[in-house]
Order: structure tokens, then sequence, then C-alpha cells
């Protein structure tokens, strides 16, 4: 599954988060596929270099051309999801794909033979690109995660604070294993499909510019 979309991104305080989730409350609907008021709580796994920080590729503006990554949501690692991000034609494409609990923990502790046998395509991306040593699994981060969508212009807002990271690779499947809380910012990101609502972007803190 593809899916083409613009991106803006950007870093913003706690208080300017909360701001702008009250505000978007009173303009968009939340969206409550993800959980309850449209706030869900995500556990993901980036693939990256050798000793690169886990929370880069979340909290850095500068999108890299092409990121792997393992996700769930909830505190439930049943339903785990493959993810690839990377830029098309100058848009953001998606692809994703399931994982089982089992093949995952495969994954995790280095067990890839099982890659290359798999119908998908983007699992056998994956692993080619661990066997080659050009990507590694980083240690897991945890996150919340608030969505707001706003169907008049087909765009989503999503908000992302409250970062935490864990020790190890192998309590990503482990809702509940120990974390270490992140002093930071919060994350903004806009998805849109022709332009930024105006509605939105006037809400929008200024101060610090976007990353496309």
């Amino acid at each position: 599954m593809r899916e083409l979309r613009c991106e803006l991104k950007r870093l913003i305080t706690e208080t300017d988060r909360l701001v702008l989730a009250g505000c978007l409350g009173l303009i968009a609907s939340r969206d409550t596929s993800v959980g309850e008021k449209g706030v869900a709580w995500l556990s993901s796994l980036y693939f990256g270099q050798p000793l690169e920080s886990p929370l880069r590729q979340t909290l850095d503006l500068s999108e890299p051309v092409e990121r792997f990554c393992l996700w769930y949501d909830n505190h439930v690692p049943d339903v785990i999801y493959l993810e690839k991000k990377y830029k098309l034609h100058g848009f953001y494409a998606k692809e994703q794909t399931q994982l089982t609990k089992e093949e995952c923990t495969r994954l995790l502790v280095g067990d890839w033979g099982w890659m290359e046998c798999t119908p998908s395509p983007l699992i056998r991306e994956l692993g080619e690109c661990l066997d080659a040593g050009l990507l590694e699994p980083l240690n897991p981060i945890r996150y919340t995660q608030q969505r707001f969508l706003y169907p008049a212009e087909d765009a989503q807002v999503i908000l992302n604070s409250g970062f935490q990271w864990r020790v190890c690779k192998e309590g990503f499947l482990n809702p509940y294993a120990s974390a270490q809380p992140v002093e930071g910012p919060a994350v903004l990101e806009i998805h849109y499909y022709k332009q930024v609502p105006s509605l939105i972007e006037n809400l929008v803190p200024k101060g610090c510019g976007y990353a496309y």
C-alpha cells in the first residue's frame, strides 16, 4: 500500500502543543480510529546507522530520504507494522505491511534469514539492508500522539509528545518495559495534499521554520 502526501514538520514547546490541541479541538475532528479522543500511545523502533540516536529520526526536522520503522499503538503488540517512508517526486510516500510477533522477535535478535523468503517485498527489502550492514535496529522509543482531521481540505494534524526511550531493542515488544523520559520539544506534523489549510496555518506558533 502506497500513500502520497505533502508534509510539514516542526518542533514546538509543550505549552504551544497544549494551546494548539485546544484550538484544533474546536475546528477539526479528533481521529478516534487511533484511540479515545484521538489520542494514541505509540511504540516505535527505527532502523538506522550504527550508533545513531533512536530519537533523531523523530525529532530531527531534516527528514532522511528513506527510513524504515516498526510500530504498534496503545500497548497492544499483537498488530505490528513495518513502515517505509521516502520521498517520491517531491511528495512523501509511505508503504507498510504487517508482521507477526514471532517474526518481529526473530528480526530483533538478528535472525534475518526468513526475510528473504517472505512474499512481502517490503520485508525482503529491509532484510537485504540488514544483511548488507546498511541498517540496524535502534533502541525503541514511545510517545503520545494526538491526531486531528480537517476533512474540508483533506488535511491531518499530528501532535507528538512525551517521548521516552528504552535501553534495549528487545523491550520493544513489551509495552510496559521501563523507559527513560526525554526532555525536549513536542513535534507538530501537518499532512496535506494540495496546500496547508489557512485556518490551521494561522494557529501554528510563529518563530521556527517548517521542514518540508
